[in-house]
């Protein structure tokens, strides 16, 4: 850099290399922020795995009180440790209305960690089902990672033999007996703080 004789110059030309000097070390400073998991996003989990619903009595084509309990496995994290999901709600549903899920639902995580709390229960006071994908969205409210965001993904890839009728009609002619369903299953919880 070639600096003026006069001292204006010198101080702009400074000031100049200086500015430059320190957008640099910033742009490579948010690049490691960036690819540093751990502070992605403040993500504090963020797993796949599989999930296996269950409906007693079995959902049919005219409503009823129907139990759905699901079992969900997250064992595949990029954040975070492996965890085991359960809820269970009793609701009156049909196979028309099982698309539309009713919320909120909560579900509890049993987090790998040794030390305490290794629990999180989250609420789920939003959904969007969007052909076989249910997105839920809520907040842990309580445990671990207690405050924060989640965010769960389930994407339906199997059923009982009978229960395709009941999920797919034809001719928009709802009928069969939904008894299970299952498939992949992502789980992300974000820091709000």
């Amino acid at each position: 850099m070639e600096y003026q004789s006069d001292e204006k110059g010198t101080v702009m030309n400074r000031r100049r290399f200086t500015m430059v000097a320190c957008a640099a070390a910033l742009v490579t400073g948010s690049i490691t922020v960036l690819i540093t998991p751990a502070s992605a996003a403040g993500v504090n989990a963020s797993c796949k795995g599989s999930f296996r619903s269950t409906f007693s009595p079995s959902i049919i084509a005219t409503v009823r009180s129907v139990t759905s309990t699901t079992n969900s496995q997250y064992n595949d994290c990029v954040t975070g440790r492996p965890g085991d999901g359960h809820n269970s709600s009793t609701n009156e549903v049909s196979c028309q209305s099982v698309r539309t899920t009713v919320a909120p639902v909560e579900e509890t995580i049993t987090w790998d960690y040794s030390e305490e709390p290794k629990q999180s229960k989250i609420v789920y006071n939003k959904v969007d089902v969007d052909g076989p994908s249910v997105i839920w969205e809520g907040k842990v409210a309580s445990g671990r990672f207690q405050g924060d965001s989640a965010r769960k993904v389930m994407q339906v890839t199997s059923w009982n033999q009978d229960g395709y009728q009941c999920l797919f009609p034809q001719n928009d002619v709802f009928s069969g007996e939904l008894t299970e369903v299952g498939g992949d299953t992502e789980i992300t919880i974000t820091s709000i703080r």
